[in-house]
């Protein structure tokens, strides 16, 4: 079939599938409007030209960042009525859009990023090479670009779980102190017991013998509850291992 029947072919058949994206320039020439599945919605062109010898070579091709497409010419009622309607629909969109939990600046598609989408629409037409190739290269430009979009959305997730984390590590150091070594606690230790004067108080109500053992009156262990009221008191006895015992309730 003749090159040039074949283009006009290709034309007559995306013209019928994509009736409101579709911009005519010439009979080689056309841009193709893409909406985007994406919130916030956002718009990409692909603008393709034929060469001569399409589709036995690859045709030329630009993507762009777009914006809303609202067609040429005289609309008549209807298509008026359908403009009205994605008018009112885009307008819930973009409403909604502005309490969306994406910054939609984070979102929005760049330059790089049409860049490596006409990468990707050159490849899928290299790949369909000797074949009317643009509809299979429109459908995958329009995946392509939503997964662009999903993948900034992802990485917006990541940096606020990111954020997050930090933010409940900070909070959990306030509540954490510090952290109880053999050493820091000897420290408070020490400092604790000259501070509450223990040693001068254990001093006060205990007496060492000659080996350094505590030894209490039989009064002072009554009066402590270390002896009952029927023990002997012999004016002084010496403390065994039960009274070591009972002598550690007075110390730290």
């Amino acid at each position: 079939m003749d090159p040039l029947e074949e283009q006009a072919q290709e034309i007559e058949v995306l013209e019928s599938i994509y009736p409101d994206e579709l911009e005519k320039i010439s009979n080689t020439e056309f841009i193709i409007h893409l909406k985007l599945e994406t919130t916030p919605v956002q718009y990409v062109d692909l603008r393709v030209e034929y060469p001569p010898e399409y589709p036995e070579i690859t045709p030329i091709l630009e993507v762009e960042v777009g914006e809303k497409w609202t067609g040429g010419g005289q609309a008549d009622e209807d298509d008026e009525e359908e403009e009205d309607y994605d008018d009112e629909e885009d307008e819930e969109e973009d409403e909604s859009a502005a309490h969306f939990e994406y910054p939609p600046a984070l979102l929005e598609l760049t330059n790089n990023d049409m860049i490596d989408l006409k990468l990707k629409a050159e490849t899928v037409a290299e790949e369909n090479m000797g074949m009317p190739s643009v509809f299979t290269v429109v459908s995958q430009l329009k995946e392509d670009a939503e997964e662009v979009v999903q993948a900034k959305m992802h990485k917006v997730d990541e940096d606020r779980d990111k954020e997050r984390l930090e933010q409940e590590a900070e909070e959990r150091k306030k509540f954490e102190g510090t952290e109880v070594t053999k050493e820091s606690f000897a420290k408070w230790r020490a400092s604790f017991r000259k501070e509450m004067n223990i040693d001068a108080l254990l001093n006060k109500y205990i007496v060492l013998d000659k080996n350094g053992q505590p030894k209490l009156t039989g009064r002072q262990m009554f009066e402590r509850g270390l002896i009952d009221g029927n023990e002997e008191d012999d004016g002084e006895m010496e403390g065994g291992e039960d009274l070591a015992e009972n002598i550690k309730k007075l110390s730290v």
